[in-house]
This record gives C-alpha cells, sequence and structure tokens, in this order.
C-alpha cells in the first residue's frame, strides 16, 4: 500500500495537504500588496485630475478672460440672452400693452434702435390707434415722460419688465427701447460709450417733443 508523504508548511508543520496550504499563504501576503498599489494609483490620478481642473479653472480661464476683450463684453452686457426666444416686437399689445406703438429710429452713426411708446391711461386715447403722428403729436399733451432704460441681459419685452411698464403707465407715457445689440436694434458689438450714445440719442428726441417733465429710470447698468 502506497502511504502518503507529509509535507512542511510554512511554520515548519507537517501536512498532508502542505502544497495547497502554501499556495493559501502567499496568496494571503500578495492581496494586501495588490491593494496598496491600487489605492496608490486611483489617489495619483485622483490627484492629476483636481490638479487639472485647478489650473483650468484659476490659471486658463482667468487668461482667457483677461485677453479677450470679446468674451468680457459677452460677460458684462450678456447681450446674447434674448430672452424669449420668439419675441414679437412689433405688436406690444401681445404682451397686455395696448395703447402702444413699436418704431424704429437711427443714430448719427448709423445704428437702428427698436423702441416702444406706451401710452398713459391716465388720459383718454383709442386703444387701436396705430398711426406713429398721433403718437408723436401726443407726447406733446404735458403728460410726464419716463425714458426707460433696461440692465444687461433680454431685451424691452421681457416679462418682468413689461409687468412695469404696467405700473408706470398709470401715470406716464413710457418710452422704452433696446440699446444696439440688444432686441431688433442693430447687432453690432456694444461698449458702454455706445450704450451711452445710443441713451443721448432718444433723450434728445424725447426732448424735441415732449412739453411735460420726462424722467430716466433704469435698472443696473441702465442707471
Amino acid at each position: 500500500m502506497t502511504q502518503s508523504v507529509p509535507q512542511c508548511n510554512a511554520n515548519g508543520r507537517t501536512s498532508l495537504f502542505g502544497f495547497k496550504y502554501s499556495l493559501i499563504l502567499e496568496d494571503k501576503f500578495k492581496r494586501p500588496k495588490c491593494t496598496r498599489k491600487l489605492f496608490t494609483r486611483v489617489t495619483f490620478a485622483t490627484f492629476k485630475i483636481f490638479t487639472l481642473i485647478f489650473i483650468v479653472i484659476f490659471v486658463v480661464f482667468p487668461l482667457i478672460f483677461k485677453y479677450s476683450y470679446k468674451l468680457q463684453n459677452s460677460v458684462v452686457f450678456l447681450n446674447f440672452l434674448h430672452v424669449p426666444l420668439n419675441a414679437n416686437y412689433d405688436q406690444p399689445a401681445k404682451y397686455g400693452l395696448e395703447g402702444s406703438r413699436n418704431f424704429y429710429l437711427v443714430t448719427e452713426d448709423n445704428i437702428k434702435l427698436g423702441i416702444w411708446q406706451i401710452l398713459s391711461e391716465a388720459i383718454n386715447h383709442p386703444l387701436n390707434e396705430t398711426n406713429d403722428r398721433y403718437f408723436e403729436d401726443i407726447l406733446g399733451d404735458g403728460q410726464n415722460v419716463i425714458i426707460y432704460h433696461h440692465g444687461n441681459a433680454g431685451t424691452r419685452l421681457t416679462s418682468h419688465r413689461v409687468e412695469l411698464y404696467q405700473v408706470l403707465r398709470k401715470h406716464f407715457h413710457v418710452i422704452t427701447f433696446d440699446y444696439r445689440s440688444y432686441g431688433d436694434s442693430s447687432n453690432v458689438d456694444p461698449s458702454e460709450s455706445d450704450l451711452v450714445k445710443d441713451s443721448m440719442f432718444l433723450y434728445k428726441w424725447v426732448a424735441n417733443r415732449t412739453r411735460g417733465e420726462f424722467i430716466y429710470l433704469g435698472s443696473l447698468f441702465g442707471n
């Protein structure tokens, strides 16, 4: 009869299953090493990702912003945000502003400005009147006029501005407009000095037609 030969284990003990036992011991010592290597790799990869994100946010973006005049303009003026997208400038009545008109003026530097004239509810006037001469003449009725300058982003028919017009018109004629690059005005790159030009142009236009007092009202940089 053949007898099994005892084998010596890792601790010097004999075992009929010494070969299998030694493999288990070897695997037991290898696993922590593999786990540590994997942990090190994951930690290093995570560190590289966060370092890259940090560099992009705090180095690359600031440099791009510093040397890109167009990007600076976009961030300050936000003129690319046309709200709402399906705007209908020709018909202010669609936004609850009966007794109003849409028209355009061209400045000395050949810039088209889109404008709304909203008649005061403090006077009697035909709500369906569309004649431009009638609207210009009524500015001279002695009623005070508010020229409203909206802030950055959106246009003259953005909803919260329309709600403001409805309040203002209870006591005033309201003139509101879009600066160049906003709404349906000329699509050119804006600047602070150019927006001031647009405001002064409209001021002169109103001043030549009204006999009442007029008030500048604005929000954000419209102030």
